[in-house]
């Protein structure tokens, strides 16, 4: 379910606004980008090693390759509730 229709679903049911969805998510991005900045979830996020297909746009040659990700990168610290509303 995209979470648009998720953010519409929590309205409807439990009456909570768009506004204030989008407030409390601007507020939480902003506290993760600034625990991950100040080194907080170090000692709690362990590095993984995985394998990413790559895609050449040009000639559609798909290779693999080994990536490590450090740190959980789901985290957008720029955002502000006026962009999650548009």
């Amino acid at each position: 379910m995209p979470m648009l229709m998720t953010a519409e679903n929590v309205a409807r049911t439990y009456g909570i606004s768009r506004d204030a969805q989008d407030e409390y998510a601007a507020l939480s991005q902003g506290r993760t980008a600034r625990a991950q900045a100040a080194g907080t979830f170090e000692d709690e996020i362990v590095p993984i090693t995985a394998i990413k297909r790559v895609k050449n746009r040009e000639t559609g040659e798909e290779t693999l390759e080994d990536v490590t990700l450090p740190k959980d990168e789901g985290n957008r610290p720029g955002t502000t509730a006026e962009l999650l509303a548009s």
